[in-house]
């Protein structure tokens, strides 16, 4: 009975105290994921690319572009990433841009990627520094979007 008892009272403690750090330790992580990608943002916004691996291999492929599909990249990723740092702050608790301005980047988006043609989208993917988590996130905001829109 005493054993019954027992687990009756701490494993419930055990399992908030688990979830408790585990979501904590998920807060810090997106905070500090969204710090990366808002610095991203603001190079793509002054026309730079992110200093990073990711944004070093893109540059270099806009490189050997002609200046109008370097623009389409430059522009898809900017769009991209301003959806990501949205969704992230979404999360976060903090204000977002309204929905018709996100869902006209997400048609940016689009239309861009149709204007790159199968073979630059083939080549620009695997260079895109979002991860599986990032595109739920952005997953995750459009479903929200729509359903207020």
């Amino acid at each position: 009975v005493l054993a019954m008892m027992g687990a009756l009272i701490g494993a419930p403690l055990v399992m908030m105290a688990i979830f408790a750090f585990g979501s904590k330790e998920a807060q810090g992580w997106l905070a500090e994921e969204s710090r990366d990608h808002r610095a991203a943002l603001e190079a793509l916004q002054t026309g730079r690319f992110p200093d990073s691996e990711s944004g070093r291999r893109i540059a270099a492929l806009a490189a050997r572009l002609d200046p109008a599909d370097a623009e389409r990249v430059r522009a898809y990723l900017t769009s991209a990433m301003r959806l990501t740092v949205a969704a992230e702050e979404k999360l976060l608790g903090q204000p977002i841009p309204p929905a018709p301005e996100l869902l006209d980047e997400l048609e940016t988006m689009g239309s861009l990627k149709a204007a790159m043609g199968r073979t630059g989208w083939a080549a620009l993917e695997p260079l895109l520094p979002f991860s599986r988590n990032d595109q739920w996130e952005v997953d995750e905001l459009v479903e929200d979007l729509r359903r207020e829109a």
